[in-house]
């Protein structure tokens, strides 16, 4: 995915809160990777509420795994939205789909402390 695309997408966040959705996958080679996609709705009258307004999911893109802890997810994870300039403060929800023994640790500058589960959704308000 080219940069611009990616710039564009985070220049339509503008403040607004998102949910955060990864999975790991694995490619044709073999690769294992993590798939990043933001949720959010992308409202261009903040002031006005529209309920007509849908939420939209955007892929990020792939971020290479060698290692599948806890503090290397966290790391990519993290590494990869300050990349595009995107507030950690924003993500009001996180989605994974990882083993119960895994555990995602977030800086405490961000509103994300720790996530674990299987299936897990968490939602931070």
């Amino acid at each position: 995915m080219s940069s611009e695309v990616r710039e564009k997408i985070s220049s339509m966040l503008n403040n607004h809160n998102y949910a955060l959705m990864t999975d790991e996958c694995r490619d044709l080679s073999g690769t294992q990777q993590l798939s990043i996609v933001i949720r959010f709705v992308h409202d261009q009258y903040i002031d006005v509420i529209d309920y007509s307004n849908v939420v939209k999911e955007y892929f990020l893109g792939f971020v290479p795994l060698e290692e599948f802890d806890a503090a290397t997810l966290t790391l990519k994870i993290v590494e990869f939205i300050n990349k595009l300039n995107i507030p950690l403060r924003s993500c009001i929800c996180l989605c994974f789909d990882i083993l119960k023994s895994s555990y995602c640790f977030f800086s405490q500058d961000s509103t994300l402390d720790y996530v674990c589960g299987e299936y897990l959704v968490v939602s931070i308000i």
